[in-house]
């Protein structure tokens, strides 16, 4: 088998079949199969799933495994040569699977490849390509101080977006691996549960012989629909994470202090910021639709890609539809 797509789902259905959607018109052709880890969403995702592609293999967990736990149990019952990981809430265009094959079986020494982001506004998502995080980044990222900089060194700003090259980490949310070369090194760390998984995986990649490219096929990222259900949990889990990484991959006890010290400063305020943020009077958004039936999935990205307004972009389907 060419290639295996594993899907984790928490509580999105809408955007899952319209991912589901779009994913089956871009596999046509690829011998490949589709696997949903559901991390027990305990709603009506999987009877919709079933009603809509029947062909998916879905996997419900006993509990929420988090991220990288349940990506790592599709993995293993996976029989692709590739796997891609991806996103319940995002979309691809026809073409999408197709070209990111063909260059993954053209480049050498291919161990992971993650693609270019855009998020409903069209906007770029520069997590889309990163480097590793060192002290001075990870500290320009969380405190914002990079604001002031007027650059972001967490991010790879080298490569243009519209570049094809390598990079340092690759984000989760359209990871395609050569299941194949990298055998158990395509398996996340269980330690983590949310955010920071792909940092580590991207760096085990390059430790072990193999290359990360960053390839400018756009897909269209709602972000994060499955943290927004639980904002606060998600900052916690993201200082978290990078505490983790840091013991994990820096042996000096001294930097590694300050690394706990600053994150527990940092989760502080992002508490505060959170809160407001989502009681804030100031949030909503102006939204511009969508048809589904009118138009591909490519020209809809192109149109998400050309907008230059502030306004966000809905889909909707004829049987499905996000929900605002």
């Amino acid at each position: 088998m060419k290639l295996s797509v594993i899907i984790i789902n928490y509580k999105v259905p809408e955007y899952l079949l319209q991912c589901l959607d779009s994913l089956y018109k871009s596999l046509e052709g690829v011998d490949s199969e589709v696997i949903v880890v559901d991390n027990h969403s305990q709603d009506d995702s999987r009877s919709w799933v079933t009603s809509y592609f029947p062909k998916v293999e879905w996997i419900d967990a006993p509990e929420n495994l988090g991220f990288a736990r349940a990506n790592n149990l599709a993995i293993r019952r996976a029989q692709g040569a590739y796997v891609l990981l991806l996103n319940p809430d995002t979309f691809i265009s026809e073409n999408c699977i197709r070209r990111v094959l063909d260059f993954a079986d053209q480049a050498p020494d291919f161990g992971a490849l993650g693609v270019r982001m855009i998020d409903t506004y069209g906007r770029f998502l520069p997590e889309s390509k990163r480097n590793l995080p060192t002290m001075w980044s990870s500290f320009c990222k969380m405190s914002g101080l990079w604001r002031i900089l007027g650059r972001n060194p967490y991010y790879n700003e080298h490569l243009g977006e519209k570049e094809c090259g390598e990079t340092p980490v690759l984000a989760g949310a359209f990871l395609l691996m050569n299941r194949q070369a990298l055998g158990d090194t395509a398996l996340f760390d269980k330690d983590f549960f949310m955010y920071g998984e792909d940092i580590d995986l991207s760096y085990r990649i390059t430790q072990a012989g193999f290359k990360n490219y960053y390839f400018p096929e756009t897909i269209v990222h709602y972000k994060g629909e499955s943290a927004k259900k639980n904002s606060m949990m998600t900052v916690r889990l993201f200082y978290d994470s990078m505490r983790i990484y840091y013991k994990k991959h820096y042996t000096n006890k001294f930097w590694y202090a300050m690394v706990v010290i600053c994150v527990q400063i940092l989760t502080f305020f992002s508490y505060i910021f959170t809160f407001f943020r989502s009681h804030s009077i100031f949030v909503a958004r102006e939204v511009v639709e969508y048809n589904a039936a009118e138009h591909s999935y490519e020209e809809l990205i192109g149109l998400i890609d050309a907008n230059t307004t502030l306004k966000r972009v809905v889909i909707r389907h004829d049987d499905f539809s996000i929900r605002l």
